[in-house]
């Protein structure tokens, strides 16, 4: 799993710090990610929206094709400004302070990134681009209303409109758009103080897009061409307007096709389903109750309340199988908190035939074979469709830990984002865990995300960066057009083998470039082979064969720095050890006892002082030889206690502590012991002689005693 290449989505590093300490606080929550933004595609261009704004990019080399950045965009907000220190400067400001963990629901980043699904929608049809702009999700959770109703005295603008915008896809010019604030009649667009609830979809020529206009729901068709509107249908009809509910306005309603039918998801409780060529209702189904005495309670004033991220069901269209139709509502927790999330099934007349309660589910992930494919935190879940029943389930190893997007289908496989670039392979008709991939740590990549497949090529949308993973044959074919010394090729195909787990093929490539052909090299593809080489030899140097001591002598010579060498020396201790020459293993690791303490040594996850780190392997190293063999062992270890010279106060203090498991080391411990007594230093001198009682011989304890 080797990307093509990657972009960051994040320009400013300020700002790339908040989402990481965002998503470090969901994953350690056990929340798991959920990336609004997707991407859509126009021939070979990738087109997508970050928080600066839309971006198209060549799919096969990651070029800028073109962007629209809007001023006062997203990103630029989440960037600190002193100059709004003062409390009513800030909240007449467009200010949004930093993200703490204490506000990890109702942060505006997290609202941007991972509960708005209307600024993020975006649809492609015949070369044109379908987008939802003048939206700005960080003004409905920010400190600037009360009760989240919107303070209009600011002079901020209507967060109850937006428009619908149609772009050229492969230049982003902007060909007309609909919607926007009210003006005078003569200076008014089409459907002017209309709140667009998603992106719309192509049916018979024509653009079917809901929409929210005083409260009123309808279904507008529109005219590719120029937009305007050709006839409409009221679908619903809202309790509150958006103006005093801005958690509604974050529900993607999108009109999905389906047998002759219109569904219209509404963002209100209720699904419409039309006919398709006449218009006419065929019939509603509601979510929750319509509970009038609750509203009585309340005075009337009922508003959808914040929850935490990932609390609700992600953007989820209708999803129309057979005579089936699955349904997870965003609407539920309603109102009242009283009806929680479910999975809904309907029959295509819209009687509702199951529900299955959500729980730690984050997605529905799609039908197969006549079963409902549910991503969980914990799992991967089949439900029949006809029933509801659970047909498999397969729980997330501790290894692939939470999911980091939406996974992908492909064939009767499912692939799965995971963190730290791991890429799960279910088999969708056992649920099996068929294999685990994982993108190499000397890659220039962060986490994947929202998965998609275009033009033979997986792509991944995460909330920091986009990536673009190209299929093994395309990879190959690629490679038959290159030199054999092309860097890219050799760079690529030593990757793919590392991924492989094939170390030795893929040394066999690297040393097969000679340092001549090198020279010629731009300086990162040199740096970039060097790491390689580094990591592959040290893979080999850690194998049990033969083959380890070869590595061991060309990591040696590979290695520039003191902590390269320091790390060659630690592998042939463990090499010795294994060969049975304790001796030599025992010196090795001894130079590590007078090593500086802030030359940690790291293996895997875990770093420790070189004294630490030395101590415990020479005391394992004497546990595991047999008596009759330990001769070697105390005698170097005395040959480096004997040869510290007297006046080396510090040197024998770290040798006394890291030995202390070895009668030398206590011996050591109690000469320190007596000087300190004879000098004065009580204290110290009760210290160490206690330590020589709690690990000396029984003569070096009576002595301490």
């Amino acid at each position: 799993l080797i990307p093509a290449w990657s972009a960051s989505r994040i320009a400013r590093f300020h700002v790339e710090e908040q989402v990481y300490r965002l998503e470090r606080d969901l994953t350690e929550s056990r929340r798991g990610i959920l990336p609004m933004s997707q991407a859509v595609f126009s021939g070979n261009l990738m087109i997508y929206r970050d928080l600066a704004g839309i971006k198209a990019r060549d799919l096969t080399t990651g070029e800028l094709a073109w962007q629209h950045l809007p001023e006062n965009n997203i990103e630029s907000r989440l960037v600190s400004n002193t100059a709004f220190s003062d409390s009513t400067l800030w909240q007449e400001s467009n200010y949004v302070e930093d993200y703490e963990f204490s506000r990890l629901d109702h942060h505006p980043l997290g609202t941007a990134l991972f509960r708005d699904a209307v600024t993020s929608g975006m649809t492609v049809h015949e070369g044109r681009l379908y987008t939802i702009e003048r939206q700005n999700p960080l003004e409905s959770l920010s400190y600037n209303y009360y009760w989240q109703r919107q303070n209009s005295a600011q002079g901020k603008p209507d967060w109850a409109i937006n428009e619908l915008v149609c772009r050229q896809a492969t230049t982003g010019r902007r060909l007309w758009a609909v919607g926007g604030p009210e003006l005078e009649p003569l200076f008014s667009r089409s459907l002017a103080g209309a709140y667009f609830l998603g992106p719309p979809t192509l049916f018979q020529n024509q653009l079917l897009v809901l929409a929210d206009l005083g409260g009123e729901i309808n279904l507008y068709a529109l005219s590719p061409s120029t937009g305007e509107p050709l006839w409409n249908q009221l679908v619903a009809a809202a309790g509150r307007p958006l103006a005093e509910d801005p958690v509604r306005r974050m529900w993607r309603c999108q009109p999905v096709i389906a047998n002759g039918q219109i569904l219209c998801p509404t963002g209100v409780g209720w699904l419409v389903a039309l006919d398709a060529y006449s218009h006419s209702v065929n019939w509603v189904y509601r979510y929750p109750p319509h509970d009038t005495q609750r509203r009585r309670f309340r005075s009337g004033y009922t508003m959808n309340s914040v929850q935490p991220l990932l609390q609700r069901w992600g953007p989820q269209l209708p999803l129309a199988h057979g005579n089936r139709i699955l349904l997870a509502p965003p609407e539920l927790p309603d109102e009242f908190n009283s009806i929680q999330p479910s999975l809904v099934c309907l029959d295509e007349h819209g009687k509702l035939v199951w529900q299955e309660q959500k729980r730690d589910a984050m997605y529905v992930a799609g039908v197969y074979e006549n079963r409902a494919i549910v991503v969980t935190r914990t799992a991967l879940k089949a439900y029949s469709l006809d029933d509801g029943a659970p047909i498999w389930e397969t729980q997330f190893t501790e290894e692939l830990g939470l999911p980091y997007g939406r996974g992908v289908r492909m064939s009767d496989q499912y692939l799965l984002p995971f963190a730290d670039g791991k890429l799960g392979q279910f088999h969708l008709k056992s649920g099996e865990l068929q294999n685990v991939f994982s993108v190499p740590a000397h890659t220039d990549f962060h986490n994947l995300g929202n998965l998609e497949i275009q033009n033979g090529r997986l792509v991944s949308l995460s909330a920091e960066s986009i990536s673009v993973f190209p299929s093994v044959e395309m990879e190959r074919s690629e490679w038959n057009q290159l030199g054999k010394t092309n860097p890219r090729r050799v760079l690529r195909e030593t990757q793919l083998m590392v991924s492989l787990g094939k170390h030795a093929e893929a040394l066999t490539v690297l040393n097969s470039i000679s340092p001549d052909e090198r020279a010629k090299w731009a300086s990162d593809d040199q740096n970039q082979f060097r790491s390689l080489k580094w990591d592959v030899l040290m893979q080999l140097a850690a194998s049990d064969d033969a083959v380890s001591v070869t590595a061991l002598e060309q990591l040696r010579q590979l290695a520039e720095t003191e902590s390269e060498r320091r790390t060659v020396d630690r592998f042939a201790a463990a090499h010795l050890e294994a060969t049975g020459d304790v001796g030599a293993a025992v010196r090795i690791n001894l130079n590590y006892l007078t090593r500086p303490a802030s030359e940690l040594v790291s293996e895997g996850d875990k770093s420790s002082r070189p004294d630490v780190f030395a101590s415990g392997r020479l005391r394992r190293l004497l546990e595991k030889t047999p008596v009759d063999g330990r001769a070697a062992i105390h005698q170097a270890i005395e040959d480096a206690v004997n040869g510290v010279a007297a006046e080396s106060f510090n040197t024998r203090d770290q040798l006394a502590l890291a030995l202390s498991f070895h009668p030398a080391g206590c011996r050591l411990q109690l000469q320190l012991a007596n000087e300190a007594a004879a000098a004065g230093r009580i204290t110290e001198a009760a210290i160490r002689y206690r330590r020589v009682v709690s690990t000396g011989l029984p003569e070096q304890k009576a002595q301490a005693l």
